[in-house]
């Protein structure tokens, strides 16, 4: 039988499924006017981590 696998905390987020916003750099706001929030984001300083896909874990290769 095939062992199976197990999911492990992602590395890329260390398992919180959200990275920080690479466009506001965190702060939610415009990185050129302070007063416009970030979109890229949604004013959360956090944006969904793209290697889990959001979830905070992945299977263990």
């Amino acid at each position: 039988m095939p062992e199976e696998k197990k999911p492990e905390a992602c590395s890329s987020c260390n398992g919180t499924g959200q990275r920080t916003c690479s466009r506001c750099g965190g702060t939610g706001s415009d990185a050129f006017v302070e007063s416009v929030i970030c979109i890229h984001c949604d004013a959360s300083g956090r944006v969904e981590c793209a290697a889990c896909g959001g979830k905070g874990e992945r299977e263990k290769l």
